[in-house]
């Protein structure tokens, strides 16, 4: 009885620059397409073969954090800021996760200052000055998320994320009217929203219809 041959062994990856150029190729074209599962295998291979290069952490933290599981992204977006102390996005993705897991203020705080470092490397990052919005928001400190959103925005005037953070913002401070003027304006863009700015979005609504004393 004929058997077929085997499959030829799978060529084995080198820890070559053409590896990592394909690696980073890779992982930017997954990013994008949002496939954080594959992006997380990718991270893996890359960490495996390259262990002293940021890239495979930083994609690591991202996937596991993207896939809802925040606390498990916080050593890979640690190891990627040891490696690189001076990698304002390793910095500024470590900060954000740290803030979204905070349960304290001392947490709340740690998030802050690892975020700080980022704006002082790369000061015209519109994502870190939005990170440092939300940082700001859970703090308790309006008047600064308020400025920081607004920094964010004059850097870049369609980040709908900076919106939604300075109408918190707003609405905090009982800016009704200026909270509400933009959420008006960010209804039509909805279709451009991910699905945590949508849920944003329709909780600042609810809000709003709260503190007015509307019937929902």
């Amino acid at each position: 009885m004929f058997k077929p041959p085997p499959p030829p062994p799978e060529k084995k990856l080198k820890p070559t620059q053409s590896t990592l150029d394909a690696m980073q190729a890779q992982i930017n074209v997954h990013f994008a397409a949002q496939n954080f599962e594959e992006l997380l295998q990718i991270a893996k291979t890359c960490i495996k073969l390259f262990p002293t290069i940021t890239l495979g952490f930083k994609a690591a933290g991202v996937a596991l954090f993207s896939l809802n599981q925040k606390r498990q992204a916080i050593p890979f977006m640690e190891k990627a800021v040891l490696l690189d102390a001076r990698d304002s996005e390793a910095l500024s993705n470590l900060g954000y996760c740290l803030n979204e897991c905070a349960q304290n203020q001392a947490e709340l705080l740690k998030a802050q200052q690892f975020l700080k470092r980022a704006l002082n490397l790369n000061s015209q990052s519109f994502v870190v000055l939005n990170n440092l919005a939300g940082n700001a928001l859970y703090l308790k400190k309006f008047k600064d998320a308020e400025e920081y959103a607004q920094k964010s925005l004059k850097l870049n005037q369609n980040y709908l994320s900076a919106y939604l953070n300075l109408a918190s913002a707003f609405l905090a401070q009982n800016s009704l009217e200026k909270g509400e003027i933009i959420l008006n304006e960010l209804k039509f863009k909805l279709n451009l929203m991910n699905k945590d700015e949508k849920i944003k979005f329709y909780y600042l609504k609810m809000n709003i219809s709260h503190l007015k004393g509307e019937k929902i």
